[in-house]
């Protein structure tokens, strides 16, 4: 199986850097426990650590490697660099028979063999300029050449994140430092996955400043692999989003309904339920209507929905959940109105480089480019949504990226849109890896108007 993990591990790879696509790559791919933990740790890694591999393997090399060959040395070494429990000869191993898979010629195969042969008696320099940047740029140490070849960004990336809302060189050099340190997310559950009482029973509970229900699954496969139901953020913006609605029901509305703009396959919809209905049994009728461009994903949130309600120790009498296929760049065809509206909007990701490291190379190359492109389509979904607002309602933005456009651009462009109906700006929160109140979270960006 291990041959098979590594092989899967490079077709992800290939996927990702010859198919560009944010979050897709383990489609289709069955692994379980330890297997899966491998496939994650060795496609994330490799991708956390690009630039940084790259230098190490042209360094050894006469010549540029092809496109597939480039992908097994970079797997390949990042193995050989950062793994203390796999012996390096398992990984010379394991990379032959991924090469035979492949095809490749014995001439390619003895290149292969060599270049990483060299990498191997040089590991512990690698691993040495690796750890001790780090180190210094957590302690807020100079910043030198070749570091952003260690955080694995772009010099544009880097200094666009620095006009993101409270950004500062400082914040954004230890937001990327944590980035690089946190585990790599191995597997994302929704809560009806735990059963009765979900979050109860988890092998490991972890404290939070703002997620009360953060839990944890540690892989054994490999050292810090995690299985997570529901991130940090999402958590607390569905504790919020709770609040608010019980709060509604507390000040007298007999009905509150609900519209999920961009919903996928239900997070915010199943986040917000366990902390809505885990302490509150007089709620009144609530309505929620999720909408998705992707029937796939709405599939999804139909299909979990019929699991909480069969797992879940708690009634639903009164909560209605609809589903409907919809493009917000285009008019709803419905003139209902709703006393909430969430838009978890599109984004460029660049707060969830820790378990999308692809985002840092596909994206981040040319990030004033994707920022534009998705602002573009942010402003419309806001245009199209704030229509089926009430005049007393409350709207939710969210997003998990820090660029200026994307957080405090698109809160501007919704006072503007709001300003008809007469509502205030409420509340806002920023959340930077590295820095508190959620030193350990992803980036993330919520106003609430």
């Amino acid at each position: 199986m291990v041959s098979a993990v590594r092989f899967l591990a490079f077709q992800a790879i290939e996927k990702i850097m010859d198919a560009p696509g944010v979050g897709d790559w383990d489609e289709g791919v069955h692994l379980e426990g330890p297997d899966q933990a491998l496939f994650h740790d060795i496609v994330q890694g490799t991708l956390r650590n690009w630039r940084f591999l790259e230098k190490c393997v042209k360094s050894h090399c006469t010549r540029p490697p092809k496109r597939n060959m480039t992908y097994v040395l970079y797997t390949s070494a990042y193995q050989i660099i950062f793994y203390d429990r796999v012996p390096e000869y398992a990984v010379f191993a394991e990379a032959k028979k991924v090469a035979q898979r492949i095809g490749f010629s014995p001439d390619e195969e003895r290149f292969l063999s060599a270049v990483l042969k060299r990498i191997a008696e040089n590991k512990s320099n690698y691993r040495d300029v690796h750890e001790k940047t780090l180190e210094r740029l957590r302690l807020g140490g100079e910043f030198q050449d070749g570091d952003l070849d260690i955080l694995n960004v772009s010099d544009d990336l880097l200094n666009l994140l620095k006009k993101g809302p409270k950004g500062s060189f400082k914040t954004v050099v230890q937001c990327l430092v944590q980035m690089k340190k946190i585990p790599a997310v191995v597997g994302i559950e929704l809560p009806s996955v735990t059963g009765d009482k979900p979050f109860e029973d988890t092998v490991l509970k972890k404290d939070s400043a703002i997620a009360p229900l953060l839990s944890e699954y540690r892989g054994s496969s490999v050292d810090g692999s995690i299985f997570r139901v529901q991130s940090e953020t999402s958590q607390f913006s569905c504790n919020l989003f709770a609040k608010e609605i019980k709060s509604a029901f507390q000040k007298g509305t007999k009905k509150i309904r609900i519209l999920d703009v961009a919903a996928g396959k239900g997070g915010k919809l199943f986040g917000t339920l366990l902390h809505l209905y885990g302490d509150a049994n007089n709620l009144g009728p609530l309505e929620w209507v999720a909408t998705d461009r992707s029937e796939r994903q709405l599939r999804m949130l139909r299909s979990e929905w019929e699991n909480a309600k069969k797992n879940w120790a708690v009634a639903f009498d009164k909560l209605e959940i609809k589903s409907v296929v919809h493009d917000w760049k285009q008019p709803f065809s419905s003139d209902e109105s709703f006393d909430f509206i969430w838009l978890d909007a599109p984004c460029t990701g660049f707060g969830t480089l820790a378990k999308h490291p692809e985002i840092a190379l596909l994206r981040g190359s040319q990030p004033q480019v994707a920022v534009k492109e998705l602002a573009e389509l942010q402003k419309e979904m806001l245009k199209q949504s704030v229509e089926h607002l009430k005049k007393s309602g409350r709207y939710f933005y969210s997003v998990c990226t820090l660029s200026e456009a994307e957080t405090v651009g698109q809160r501007d462009y919704l006072e503007k849109l709001l300003a008809r109906k007469s509502v205030e700006t409420r509340s806002e929160w920023v959340f930077w890896p590295g820095s508190e109140p959620a030193p350990l979270s992803e980036g993330f960006y919520l106003t609430v108007l």
